[in-house]
Order: structure tokens, then C-alpha cells, then sequence
């Protein structure tokens, strides 16, 4: 899965680039119903926010968190997509059967 990892208000590293690749990871059991991945991540005063949005076979899932640090934000978001497209599949899955 193509995953498009945007930067705001910092510089992103290569670590927390390489840490939000990793924790994306969960989303290519579900790849074949994902068109588009884009991670945002941004740091404002003292809040860290990431937000992922998924092009899923015409609709949006759309995920977003906000902590104290980066790597938790991407954590929350990871999960909270993975539930949201564990959710479709099971719909999808249902509906065909």
C-alpha cells in the first residue's frame, strides 16, 4: 500500500517516518479495498496530531489523534483505522455472503 506521509509545522525524520510505515503496516491485510492512504501529522505548541485518511471503494475513514507525543498519536491513529476497517471488511464480507 502507497502511503502518503505529509509533515506539518516540523521537520519529519526518518525515524518517525519509518515508525509511521511500520504502524501503517496493519492496513495491508486490507489493501485490496484501499485506493489511497494519507497520513498528516503536525505539531502545534505542545500537541502532537496525526490524522490518516482512507479512500475505501467511494467512502472516506477518516482517523485522527492528539497526545503529548508523536509516537502515541500515530499508535491511537493506527488502532482506530485498523478498528474502523476491521468494521467495513465485515460489512463488506456480510453484505456479499
Amino acid at each position: 500500500m502507497d502511503l502518503r506521509i505529509t509533515a506539518r509545522h516540523f521537520e519529519l525524520t526518518d525515524e518517525i517516518k519509518d515508525y509511521a510505515d511500520k504502524r501503517m503496516a496493519v492496513l495491508d491485510r486490507y489493501e485490496s479495498f484501499i485506493h489511497s492512504a494519507h497520513l498528516v501529522l503536525e505539531v502545534e505548541k505542545h500537541r502532537q496530531m496525526s490524522e490518516i485518511t482512507l479512500q475505501v471503494n467511494g467512502q472516506s475513514l477518516v482517523a485522527h489523534s492528539v497526545t503529548d507525543d508523536m509516537y502515541a498519536s500515530i499508535d491511537e491513529t493506527s488502532d482506530k483505522i485498523e478498528r474502523q476497517l476491521r468494521k467495513y471488511h465485515g460489512k463488506m464480507t456480510d453484505y456479499h455472503v
